[in-house]
């Protein structure tokens, strides 16, 4: 039994073993975190208290979040039954991740919730919303009017006749038939595949792509003198050269055109373009973070705080990176013979043929050529994943059953 036993510790050490070298392969995951912050005072970005039929008097306001990166964003509240709390933890989850409760709504109704969003205070002004209806509404009723419209979709919230006219008919407006809803929107992406390419001098060294939600990109190269990056679509001649603001409906595949005379070395393809972060972010409480900081005990203890919604887009800078390197291009092939050199005749029917066959030319392979290839290969770009990840991985596994299996039959011998 204390063999075995073993054999079972050492079967679970070598799976473990296992595990952790697959999971070290696998890349992380970065999300947008922040936390809530106070309301400043005075508050500019109070609201008017609204009446609900079914829920009494509701204060309201813009809350800022606070990001990690320093980035101060406008939300409205998502959830009416839950109360916001300063200090909270925040974490970008994208729609589907709504913590659902009983009586919410806005799994069904979340693109209604950003068409508000994008048509009513702050992504539209005051007095262009009250050009659009008639009222004379203040910035107070516009963010009062707005956010019970979100409740309307995200909790099912009606407005009772206890409020201004300008504001029940903002929210009339808000949740009427105009409101057709809009998707959720595409995250700003700037980004290089691969980030890496390698190639040989005397022609296109890649292909990589930039993948990008912004119009333009600005390109630039630090590469010896003659290098230059260009795009191509398919087999189609000539390569556009591309330096400064490009149009992304221009790019195609993208290489580094490296002259045959240049020497081995790299270059740093650098991109940056301005993108915006629509409204329409959600943010939920951070069941990873700490919330030693947040005051209220039942917040703290239960993780739980209020969803918000960025409630404006906002312009932001996006930068990326790519790396490309050659070795020096295969000298030319001269299919010429050297000046002063002849070329021997060619056989004629009048010359003698030898009585016995020549010897074979034929020269036995080598292993030079081998060589080659696999120097070849060391400069291909590494785009995926190591191949020597699932082969270490089977064989720590084929040895410790293989042992496993010896130690066994040592103990079954050692019985008879």
């Amino acid at each position: 039994m204390g063999i075995r036993m073993r054999v079972a510790q050492a079967g679970a050490a070598l799976l473990g073993a296992a595990a952790i070298l697959a999971t070290t392969a696998l890349p992380a995951f970065a999300a947008t975190r922040g936390e809530l912050l106070p309301a400043p005072n005075p508050d500019p970005d109070r609201g008017t208290r609204v009446s609900l039929e079914e829920g009494g008097d509701q204060v309201t306001r813009l809350l800022s979040l606070g990001l990690d990166d320093g980035t101060v964003l406008r939300t409205y509240c998502v959830e009416l039954t839950v109360g916001a709390r300063t200090g909270a933890p925040m974490i970008e989850v994208p729609w589907d991740q709504y913590p659902t409760v009983d009586g919410a709504t806005f799994d069904e109704n979340r693109e209604n919730v950003l068409w508000i969003l994008q048509h009513s205070f702050p992504s539209v002004a005051v007095d262009a919303l009250n050009e659009e209806l008639g009222t004379d509404l203040d910035q107070q009723e516009a963010i009062g009017g707005t956010q019970a419209a979100i409740w309307h979709y995200s909790n099912g919230a009606q407005l009772d006749d206890d409020n201004a006219d300008d504001v029940i008919a903002l929210f009339d407006y808000l949740t009427g038939d105009e409101n057709v809803g809009i998707g959720e929107q595409p995250s700003p992406t700037l980004q290089f595949a691969p980030a890496e390419v390698q190639g040989e001098a005397g022609g296109l060294v890649g292909p990589f792509s930039l993948e990008t939600t912004a119009d333009t990109v600005e390109l630039a190269v630090d590469a010896p003198e003659g290098v230059q990056l260009v795009s191509k679509n398919g087999d189609a001649e000539p390569v556009a050269i591309l330096d400064g603001d490009v149009s992304t409906a221009d790019l195609g595949e993208l290489f580094l055109d490296v002259p045959a005379d240049v020497a081995e070395g790299s270059a740093t393809i650098t991109a940056h373009a301005t993108a915006t972060v629509n409204a329409g972010r959600l943010f939920i409480g951070d069941e990873s973070a700490n919330w030693s900081g947040v005051r209220h005990e039942t917040a703290r203890r239960e993780m739980r705080t209020q969803s918000l919604i960025v409630a404006e887009s906002k312009p932001t800078a996006l930068d990326s990176q790519a790396t490309a390197s050659w070795v020096e291009g295969a000298p030319p092939t001269e299919t010429t013979p050297p000046e002063g050199t002849t070329t021997p005749p060619t056989p004629t029917e009048s010359t003698p043929t030898p009585s016995e066959p020549a010897p074979s030319t034929t020269t036995p392979p080598t292993t030079e050529t081998d060589v080659e290839d696999v120097n070849e290969q060391d400069d291909l770009a590494d785009t995926g994943a190591s191949i020597w990840l699932p082969v270490i991985i089977g064989v720590v596994l084929i040895g410790g059953g293989a042992g496993a299996l010896l130690m066994m039959r040592r103990k079954k011998t050692g019985e008879v």
